[in-house]
């Protein structure tokens, strides 16, 4: 099975929220991207796969919190701390920040993985490219 996109804009939105976000927070935040019922069908599909999973909510009794899985949580930690360095200098640390990328997506056994680093270099990228644009 390949990454859809949704997929992809819901791993970014869960990666955001470290400790946790609720489903109707995640709705509201994806709200002009996917449907309630998108949305639902899909974390079940990423939950089922280990990439996000689900607890309690310790404030709250019947509210549900979802996260990262492990590996794609330790994925993700690994590529933000690249983004900012570009981010901060693009045009410095831009040839830096392709390797950083190749290099992780070689490593990477899992391809829904490697197609989420993937989704995330096209993201980073055009971001990078926008502070570029900014500074001419």
């Amino acid at each position: 099975m390949m990454l859809a996109l949704v997929q992809a804009e819901i791993i970014d939105e869960i990666s955001n929220h470290l400790d946790g976000i609720s489903f109707n927070q995640l709705v509201k935040r994806m709200k002009l991207k996917v449907s309630r019922v998108t949305l639902l069908r899909e974390l079940k599909v990423l939950t089922a796969k280990g990439y996000v999973k689900v607890e309690n909510d310790p404030k709250h009794k019947q509210r549900k919190l979802f996260r990262l899985g492990e590996e794609l949580h330790h994925v993700i930690e690994d590529l933000k701390s690249i983004e900012q360095k570009v981010l901060d200098n693009p045009i410095h640390h831009l040839s830096d920040f392709l390797l950083f990328y190749i290099e992780k997506i070689r490593d990477l056994k899992d391809e829904w993985t490697r197609d989420f680093v993937r989704y995330r270099l096209r993201h980073d990228l055009d971001k990078a490219l926008q502070k570029m644009e900014e500074r001419i």
